[in-house]
C-alpha cells in the first residue's frame, strides 16, 4: 500500500482557517493518510516545498511530492487527488 502524506501550510488568515475545517473532515475519512501541519516560519522548509501563498497543501506518495495545491482548495479536489493516489 502506498505512504500518501499531506503536508499543509496554514497562517492566520480566513482562508487557512478555512482549509483546516476541510482537513479535520478528511481525516475522519482518509484514515490511512498522513496530515501533517507544517510550520510555516520554517523558510527553508517553505523554500523546499516552494510555498508562495497559504494556505498551500502537499500531496506525497511514497515520499515524492505528487500533488500541490495553492490557495483555499475544496474538499472535493482534494478527495479526488487523494483517491487517484490510493488506486
Amino acid at each position: 500500500m502506498n505512504k500518501i502524506k499531506v503536508l499543509y501550510f496554514l497562517d492566520n488568515d480566513g482562508p487557512s482557517k478555512l482549509q483546516e475545517e476541510i482537513i479535520k473532515e478528511l481525516q475522519k475519512e482518509f484514515k490511512n493518510v498522513i496530515f501533517l501541519k507544517v510550520d510555516i516560519n520554517d523558510s527553508e522548509v517553505l523554500n523546499v516545498y516552494n510555498v508562495k501563498e497559504f494556505p498551500t497543501l502537499i500531496i506525497e506518495n511514497d515520499g515524492s511530492p505528487k500533488i500541490k495545491f495553492s490557495g483555499l482548495t475544496q474538499m472535493l479536489f482534494i478527495k479526488r487527488a487523494l483517491n487517484e493516489l490510493i488506486k
